[in-house]
């Protein structure tokens, strides 16, 4: 129940982690806080996991907003808006919104690794929407910096991201990524990564701006009639099965209700919030 807001160095150099640095952590969890209009001149513009002296460094996000976090313009080039995964950085980000923020490349999220210190970063049941880059081709929603930093999508609506007003979502590196039960833009997986030939989503029109819906953290709510976010995710005892899984791992606590704290159960509904 943090929020870190209005956060800036005001220094030109290169500052990274402008809201959090996390090095070696055993495992931060980071529940119900808003991380909002924070700006810094380096990568990591707002959440920056990087276990550069300390090893692995495993974060579980749940509940949470990150917005309208951006890179200073005179280094404009910088990854990660919203967050940057770099090596030994292991990252579980469930039930969160990830809106509005603004990077070089990776404007919403942001993975790395190397071949001696590879990465790993889970999205399950999060909306990344309105986020923007830069620079063409580097993934205004979720950027892939190559194939050592692993990236796993289920259950979560990436959709509304743009690079100079035109709408781009993600870029992958390689193979070594998973997605599952998402939407994508317009294009919807099924459970095991294939199309949805028969359904399309639209963001202009069916999906809010961030806005208070209810609950501690301001979010996104689905709108529109036909929507496919409400019919092609994953039920609650799916998701209490996957994130049983994972490492870090969360119970159904999280799992079996949104980030707003509305119930799952009985529904099939991909993004942050069921509402």
């Amino acid at each position: 129940n943090v929020k870190v807001v209005g956060s800036d160095p005001g220094i030109t150099a290169a500052y990274n982690g402008g809201c959090l640095w996390v090095d070696g952590a055993n495992l931060l969890r980071i529940n119900n806080c808003t991380f909002n209009n924070n700006k810094t001149s380096g990568v990591g513009i707002c959440i920056y996991i990087f276990g550069d002296t300390g090893g692995k460094t495993n974060v579980l996000i749940s509940n949470t907003t990150i917005s309208n976090n951006s890179v200073n313009p005179e280094h404009a080039t910088k990854n990660g808006g919203g967050i940057y995964v770099r090596e030994n950085g292991n990252l579980v980000i469930v039930n969160s919104t990830v809106y509005g923020n603004h990077a070089g490349k990776g404007g919403g999220i942001a993975v790395y690794g190397s071949a001696a210190k590879a990465s790993k970063t889970v999205i399950v049941s999060c909306t990344i929407a309105g986020n923007t880059n830069v620079t063409e081709d580097s993934g205004p929603g979720i950027q892939q910096v190559n194939a050592y930093g692993a990236v796993e999508v289920y259950n979560t609506l990436v959709a509304g991201n743009s690079q100079g007003g035109v709408e781009d979502n993600v870029v992958w590196a390689g193979s070594n990524y998973k997605v599952a039960s998402t939407i994508i833009g317009n294009t919807v997986y099924n459970a095991d990564g294939g199309v949805v030939a028969a359904a399309a989503f639209d963001p202009a029109s069916m999906l809010s701006p961030l806005n208070d819906n209810g609950g501690v953290t301001k979010t996104c709510v689905l709108t529109g009639d036909g929507n496919p976010a409400r019919q092609y995710g994953m039920s609650a005892s799916d998701l209490k099965i996957l994130g049983e899984t994972l490492d870090p791992a969360f119970g159904e606590a999280i799992s079996t209700v949104d980030q707003i704290g509305g119930s799952r159960t009985g529904k099939t509904v991909i993004g942050a919030v069921v509402k």
